[in-house]
């Protein structure tokens, strides 16, 4: 898949300098999933000025003309407010006194699939950062309160590009099943495809009615071992009704069920590899 990161976009004079460090962080975290390729952002923007389209228009309006240069999806963005609060707490019997910063800020995220024109996610993404528990945490100055909220954007963003181009693949083989009913499946998916133990799986069909594609959720489940290029799901009992056994051709590895994997393997088991900025 192509895709491009268009220049972050500010309404707040302030918040520029954060703009561009959440549109770096954005493309970091596509080339971190491996699975697209990055559309030269200078060709890019030499093409929609050509075609009269402005980053404004892209952020605010639906795509209705496709974007020519080889380009699948565009991602947006707009830092609508950013603000600092300087707080100063009083001594007690359990804290020193001093002063410390909250930031808050509000961003617009749009991911756009350029072929349709349709947008895949829209919405604002609100975070604020400052004193938690008795001052164990706190912002000695305005800009480590801002640096803590790029990092809790960037949290928010690896979240969302995974769900919004979940890697996909097929069961291609029954590994357990329980009175006709898939247990365990063989999916197409390995290694190289980023699978690790724990990751959550959807499974759906795929019915096409006049010409448009009908997706339906038929199961959950696991990722209970990577074998090579292959992983075995352990589907979720209370969801697995409908995964009919005798519809998987495991001589010919086929069958009418994909598998939809949205989580990035870095939140298997509830971990992530980084923690994050300790401001204390």
């Amino acid at each position: 898949m192509s895709i491009a990161v268009l220049p972050f976009e500010c309404a707040v004079e302030d918040g520029k300098p954060y703009a561009k460090q959440l549109e770096a962080t954005v493309e970091a975290i596509l080339i971190d999933m491996k699975r697209f390729t990055i559309v030269e952002r200078a060709n890019l923007l030499a093409l929609l000025d050509e075609q009269k389209l402005s980053m404004s228009g892209l952020i605010d309006q639906e795509l209705t003309g496709g974007i020519v240069g080889g380009v699948q999806y565009l991602v947006v963005g707009r830092i609508n407010t950013i603000s600092q609060e300087k707080t100063y707490n009083q001594a007690t019997n359990r804290t020193a006194a001093h002063v410390s910063y909250n930031a808050s800020a509000s961003l617009f995220f749009k991911i756009l699939n350029v072929e349709t024109g349709e947008a895949i996610f829209a919405k604002e993404l609100s975070v604020k950062q400052g004193d938690e528990f008795l001052g164990l945490v706190r912002m000695e100055s305005s800009q480590d309160a801002l640096t803590q909220l790029v990092y809790k954007y960037k949290l928010q963003l690896r979240k969302i590009l995974a769900e919004s181009f979940p890697i996909e693949g097929m069961i291609v083989g029954v590994e357990g099943e329980s009175k006709g009913k898939v247990t365990k499946a063989l999916v197409s998916l390995g290694e190289a495809d980023g699978m690790v133990k724990g990751l959550n799986v959807e499974v759906v069909t795929r019915q096409s009615i006049g010409g448009k594609t009908r997706v339906t959720k038929v199961a959950t489940g696991k990722i209970h071992s990577v074998e090579g290029d292959f992983s075995v799901v352990s589907m979720d009992s209370l969801n697995s009704g409908k995964l009919d056994a005798s519809l998987i051709d495991t001589k010919n590895g086929a069958s009418p069920y994909y598998v939809l994997v949205k989580t990035a393997a870095s939140d298997a088991g509830g971990k992530t590899t980084s923690s994050g900025p300790r401001l204390f």
